[in-house]
């Protein structure tokens, strides 16, 4: 598919090692010239052309890198749409499209570098809809797709329970689910992020993520050009995270925060107004026509009863708002709730008044807390805005809530009071968990990415340093898996890492982690490590557990594994030494016949810290 990415965190860097061509790397580019490479002309954030015809967007962003780091020659080959982009490439009239996902169509045609940007996809909804766990249980559901895109067909196949329609673009598509024309669509998590925010679409929601296809961005190189496509490997090794995170950046911030939403809070504070206003507004009339006209008591009779049809009818809209609405005196007996509130106490709005937190189930801690917002409101007399709390939801179960307090004088009570205005925000801060963690943890096998792995790591090397433990780190190449993907498919390859990231998982003592760092790549850090021999011996079980047989459709799945294993103190002090030095471990296993472990050597002593 060409139409998603993953965003924030799968695009991990590759250990720092300079790239360097050959001589005759150089040969072959000095006869080829610039590197002629087609994009998407209209495709934000990925990838466009501005109204100068100037290259813009993530993806111009990293080969901009990747060419300076090599002093590669590009030049990008204007078309007018993604169509005429291919049919070029096609053609011959360009070396290499810049950002597309391998598919077996386009492996007819074309050689496809490593992935250099990797995003999850997931489901865009309305607000209403549940969170999705399994599209195949969705039912008769609507999904629309931007046209030309491959997932589409991906999905037809894989779920033939969902309705395929198409759109002509990104926001056409987005703007079909906001109108209810379509259930969903499903775009990256990039993308989604991209288009929530830039137009504001917040009756829109991220519902889930798509289980079975994960993109990853590669160049494109024409099959008549293998020696480019290698020289290309090298450019995207030289890709850093930071590089990457920094590309995302200058063009959209995820982050895992919720949304505040004051609508019902201002509604409920206008029906309290409404309230207190139109009752002395009565009784100011009352009195008055009380003075004037005592004759009238007919008429009287007649506009107490409108004004209390008035008050039902605002009762009636407190009760309504999704959100709970009390009023508490000074000593945190509530003396007003509304019906939502009320249901909590398992009561009616009238027989709240007089109870306190501890009747519903309050903890005592909970309950100083509350008595703590009210004082602070009470005594300096301003609203006092709570953006997280635990509370009971209406069915008891404990969820989050967002809490506006303000100063309240009940018409009724002399002794000042506070009005407070509760919205259950545990949905919404459910999705934000699921962000973050997409945005943290690789979309196939669900182990930590490698911007996560390095900031845990990067904790577990201050522990060490500050408890004078040793701690090692293992590069894992598996020795053997291009030949299952060519032999079996990429599904298959897909279903064997995440069998053997379950057994390294479960190789591993609780205090270890793990984590996917790319294609067959992986790594793990063990804590309180006594010296190099306990290090072999979890390497050796890791050997083992991957070189067991993983069964798939009836066929056997066979790999190995070659082995890097640095240690600190002994080897070096800095997170990046180490994992330089695990990293060329692992290659010198490799170079040597693969399926075996090799130690790291002992550096020079400037190269330690």
């Amino acid at each position: 598919m060409r139409g998603s990415a993953q965003s924030v965190a799968e695009t991990l860097p590759k250990p720092s090692r300079e790239p360097a061509l050959s001589d005759d790397e150089r040969a072959y580019l000095a006869a080829l010239g610039p590197i002629r490479i087609a994009v998407d002309p209209d495709w934000k954030p990925y990838e466009w052309l501005d109204s100068s015809g100037a290259f813009k967007g993530i993806a111009a962003e990293l080969i901009d890198r990747m060419a300076g780091r090599l002093g590669l020659e590009i030049e990008i080959v204007k078309t007018p749409d993604w169509p005429e982009s291919l049919a070029i490439a096609k053609s011959g009239g360009a070396h290499a499209l810049a950002f597309l996902n391998r598919s077996p169509a386009r492996e007819e045609w074309l050689l496809f570098t490593e992935p250099y940007f990797v995003d999850p996809n997931v489901f865009i909804t309305r607000e209403d809809q549940d969170f999705i766990a399994d599209p195949a249980r969705l039912g008769d559901k609507t999904v629309v797709f931007p046209e030309g895109t491959s997932l589409e067909e991906h999905v037809r196949l894989r779920y033939p329970n969902l309705r395929v329609i198409t759109a002509p673009n990104e926001e056409e598509a987005f703007r079909m689910v906001q109108d209810g024309r379509a259930d969903m669509t499903l775009r990256s998590l990039t993308m989604a992020a991209y288009v929530l925010r830039r137009d504001g679409l917040f009756d829109l929601k991220i519902s889930g993520q798509y289980p079975d296809f994960t993109n990853q961005f590669r160049f494109g190189v024409i099959k008549s050009e293998p020696e480019l496509r290698d020289i290309l490997n090298k450019a995207v090794a030289a890709v850093t995270p930071d590089e990457v995170q920094a590309a995302i950046n200058r063009y959209i911030s995820i982050e895992a925060r919720a949304w505040v939403d004051y609508r019902p809070t201002i509604y409920a504070l206008v029906a309290f107004l409404l309230v207190g206003s139109v009752g002395s507004l009565a009784y100011a009339k009352l009195v008055s026509l009380n003075r004037r006209l005592r004759a009238r008591e007919a008429e009287l009779s007649a506009l107490s009863a409108k004004l209390e049809s008035y008050a039902d009818h605002l009762r009636l809209v407190i009760d309504t708002i999704p959100a709970y609405i009390y009023a508490k005196d000074g000593k945190g007996r509530f003396i007003l709730a509304n019906k939502a509130f009320a249901g909590i106490f398992n009561c009616s709005p009238e027989e709240v008044v007089g109870k306190t937190n501890l009747d519903y189930g309050a903890t005592q801690e909970e309950t100083r807390r509350y008595i703590d917002e009210d004082r602070e409101v009470l005594a300096g007399g301003r609203p006092l805005f709570v953006a997280e709390e635990r509370g009971p939801r209406p069915d008891r179960t404990p969820g989050w809530f967002q809490t506006t307090k303000i100063p309240y004088k009940h018409p009724d009570w002399d002794e000042p009071a506070i009005l407070g205005v509760s919205i259950d925000i545990t949905e919404r801060r459910e999705q934000a968990e699921i962000i973050k963690h997409l945005a943290q943890h690789d979309g196939l096998t669900d182990l930590p990415n490698r911007a996560l792995f390095a900031s845990l790591f990067g904790q577990a090397l201050d522990l060490a340093a500050r408890e004078r433990c040793g701690l090692a780190v293992l590069f894992i190449d598996l020795d053997g898996f291009k030949p299952v993907n060519d032999l079996h498919g990429h599904a298959a390859g897909d279903e064997l890492l995440k069998a053997l990231a379950a057994r390294i998982k479960g190789t591993l003592r609780g205090s270890d982690r793990a984590g996917r760092i790319g294609g067959d790549e992986f790594v793990a850090f063990l804590q309180n490590v006594a010296g190099p021999e306990a290090a072999a011996v979890v390497a050796t079980k890791l050997l083992s557990a991957i070189e067991e047989p993983v069964s798939y459709e009836g066929a056997e799945l066979r790999v190995g594994a070659s082995i890097g294993v640095a240690l600190y103190p002994d080897h070096a002090r800095g997170r990046d030494a180490l994992f330089r030095l695990a990293d060329e471990a692992m290659y010198r296993a490799k170079r040597a016949g693969g399926r075996r472990i090799e130690l790291a050597e002992v550096p020079a002593a400037s190269e330690g810290a």
